[in-house]
């Protein structure tokens, strides 16, 4: 059985809130073989338009670290310039510091540093010294 196809290609910017929160952040629920095209559509969506979904979604800095550096890590990932994935890191970090700051170094791993602009690099290894 598939999740019902209108549904699917019903996927855009003013439901994204609330149909990528369900595969994102119960991945388990959605990977039933019901779920897997919904899935599979969400997160490619996520993954497409990523920069907006962050900016708009609150619900991304409530996910779990493996499913967080999944995504951020993702070869699919469409952004121009990593800068938007190192803020959102220090964002997702920010949400539960006490639990999260662990994670710092697992995170940056995920971040490709060979695209970040320079003056966000200068900046962060200012802050850093």
């Amino acid at each position: 059985m598939h999740f019902p196809l209108h549904l699917i290609a019903s996927i855009n910017s003013s439901s994204t809130r609330h149909v990528i929160r369900v595969p994102l952040l119960s991945p388990l629920v959605c990977r039933f073989r019901f779920l897997d095209d919904l899935y599979a559509k969400a997160r490619n969506y996520l993954l497409r338009y990523f920069i907006e979904i962050a900016a708009k979604n609150k619900d991304i800095l409530e996910m779990g670290l493996k499913d967080f550096y999944d995504i951020i890590s993702d070869d699919e990932l469409n952004t121009r310039e990593e800068d938007h994935v190192w803020k959102l890191c220090i964002k997702w970090i920010d949400h539960d510091p006490e639990n999260r700051k662990q994670y710092v170094a697992q995170l940056m791993q995920g971040v490709r540093l060979g695209l970040m602009t320079p003056k966000v690099c200068a900046y962060i290894y200012v802050h850093t010294i």
